[in-house]
């Protein structure tokens, strides 16, 4: 379970992940776990920056300095559990890997790099390879998000709670007397 301590019209006071039995969580098996809250819109797109936030679609987009600049990225469910990308040769054609050459991607909180079968760089959110679609046209589209139930853009809140090194997922979501309740989440080791 995670908790948000938040008063409207306050700064938030704590951002902490508690287990189900009310303890704090500070690592699941040997990977650190810290909890973040990221304001997006406070991100950069400068010209170095292979991914940039689009506040107004509220979703990662192609950075200045990407082969598609303010096209839609997205993440590839067959990617989960593994510790890189599983779209190579002709699925790479139709999902061009989000790449870098100057290996940095610092601008926003969760980004990180892997190596690819080809030795290219790749950019991962949050430990998920990042991609462009194709048949995107033109910046901003979404298309390619839903295809085959296994292709997602990467939506954001301009202000999110982000978990470092871990996939989560939950469903259940409410909020009583300031606090955010994420209950029934499964976190698992990104590895």
């Amino acid at each position: 379970m995670l908790l948000k301590h938040v008063v409207s019209g306050a700064e938030i006071d704590s951002v902490t992940a508690f287990s189900a039995n009310g303890s704090s969580v500070a690592s699941i098996g040997e990977d650190n776990l810290t909890v973040n809250l990221v304001n997006f819109a406070s991100t950069s797109n400068n010209e170095s920056d292979e991914v940039a936030y689009d506040a107004v679609s509220q979703r990662l987009v192609g950075g200045n300095n990407s082969e598609r600049p303010g096209f839609t990225v997205y993440v590839f469910d067959d990617d989960l559990g593994s510790s890189g990308s599983n779209c190579e040769g002709t699925c790479a054609s139709t999902w061009p890997p989000v790449t870098v050459s100057d290996g940095d991607v610092t601008n926003i909180p969760g980004l990180n790099l892997v190596t690819r079968l080809d030795d290219t760089h790749q950019v991962t959110y949050k430990g998920r390879p990042l991609y462009f679609y194709a048949n995107d046209i033109e910046p901003g589209d979404v298309f390619g998000k839903a295809v085959n139930s296994k292709w997602w853009s990467v939506d954001q809140e301009q202000v999110s709670l982000q978990i470092q090194g871990s996939n989560v997922t939950t469903f259940d979501i409410y909020a009583t007397n300031g606090v955010i309740h994420v209950i029934d989440t499964v976190i698992t080791s990104g590895n």
